[in-house]
């Protein structure tokens, strides 16, 4: 009897998902152009989104190292800082992500001109981040924060 049981139990969880593949994915454009605009000033994260992917996109036509955008993440309390001190050191390139222990998240930069990369992305797990927090997300190119930046809210 042990033996059927047994194997009716291992085959039922066969044709179970994983707890893996119940996990939902959640993702997110975000689209910078040669306007200094994001088209987004708010990202609402639904409760059940365990992986969150943002990807911003450069719709605008100017090269990177003019107009290069990129999206990085850090908490409230710290946007603002964390903006202005990496506009100060930033190479512009397509292969630059912030390091700083404030950025929570950063995608590289990304470009309007032909040949240079359109659009970059970056996934945060939920559980990484706190309900209680409030989160800000902004472009890191010289200057951009200023206008080019949002709230990120986890939705409770």
């Amino acid at each position: 009897m042990m033996k059927i049981f047994s194997l009716v139990f291992v085959s039922a969880g066969l044709l179970l998902p994983s707890l893996e593949t119940l996990a939902k994915e959640c993702g997110f454009n975000i689209t910078g152009n040669d306007q200094l605009q994001f088209d987004k000033k708010e990202i609402r994260v639904p409760k059940d989104c365990d992986t969150i992917k943002v990807t911003v996109i450069n719709v605008g036509k100017m090269p990177l190292m003019v107009m290069g955008h990129n999206w990085v993440l850090t908490k409230s309390a710290d946007w603002n800082a964390v903006a202005a001190e990496l506009g100060k050191a930033i190479p512009p390139s397509a292969k630059y992500i912030p390091k700083d222990k404030r950025v929570i998240a950063a995608t590289s930069f990304v470009g309007g001109s032909p040949g240079e990369p359109k659009e970059a992305s970056v996934t945060i797990k939920r559980k990484s981040l706190k309900e209680s927090e409030s989160y800000h997300f902004f472009c890191s190119f010289p200057g951009h924060f200023a206008v080019m930046n949002g709230a990120f809210v986890l939705e409770k």
